[in-house]
């Protein structure tokens, strides 16, 4: 077989390279032809960063894209609920590992 159409009314066996369909041209082999994959997107660093850490279970995504985990969860058996009062600690750090900001030690 030769081209990328070759017309036929039946069915006539497999032809390697070919796939027998009805198509624009009509009924009969067409050379297969695969589809090219789609284009990869490609990540910046900081998004790769942040897939790899929410790989691991404990990071989550919070509002506004922001990364976070919890180090240490309370002990305790009461549920806050609206309009009571909690202590949250928080340490900011960059890709780098460079700490930003943290409520540890202040009052």
């Amino acid at each position: 077989l030769e081209g990328d159409f070759v017309a036929s009314t039946k069915f006539q066996g497999q032809k390697a390279g070919y796939v027998f369909k009805k198509d624009k041209l009509g009924l009969g082999y067409y050379k297969d032809v695969k589809k090219a994959a789609a284009p990869v997107k490609k990540q910046s660093a900081a998004d790769a960063w942040a897939e790899k850490k929410l790989a691991t279970p404990q990071w989550r995504s919070g509002p506004g894209g922001l990364k976070m985990r919890d180090d240490k969860l309370g002990s305790g058996n009461e549920t806050p609920r609206r309009g009571k009062m909690v202590t949250v600690h928080y340490t900011g750090k960059l890709k780098s590992g460079k700490q930003f900001d943290s409520s540890v030690g202040r009052k």
